[in-house]
């Protein structure tokens, strides 16, 4: 989740973070597991934007929670992570816009990564 420039806006990167700030002080009201820092890129287009990944043992809680959160920030859609019989999958679930889509990922084992 981030709270970095809502679809059709384009802020400073300070009024991105401040933004952002806010959002993880609401994050940290909703009994998430586990909640870490995260960011996503789009390299062909040049930027990042920061955000957060948080963790329920209760996936639709939290994922009514998360999207709630999003909808205070005016966030186009979120990402949730599953992994099901051995595959990793990216869903793309609409906030404030019309989507939903998966994305099956490949687990990679740590020790390829060296």
């Amino acid at each position: 989740c981030t709270a970095f420039d809502p679809p059709g806006v384009s802020r400073t990167r300070e009024a991105n973070a401040a933004e952002n700030s806010r959002l993880w002080e609401l994050l940290k009201t909703l009994g998430a597991d586990a909640a870490w820092r995260a960011y996503g890129v789009d390299v062909d287009e040049g930027w990042r934007e920061d955000g957060f990944v948080l963790k329920f043992s209760d996936a639709a809680a939290g994922r009514t929670k998360v999207v709630a959160a999003a909808e205070a920030f005016d966030q186009g859609a979120i990402y949730e992570y599953y992994v099901d019989a051995d595959a990793l999958y990216r869903r793309t679930l609409g906030v404030k816009m019309k989507v939903d889509e998966t994305t099956p990922m490949r687990l990679v084992d740590h020790a390829e990564l060296r």
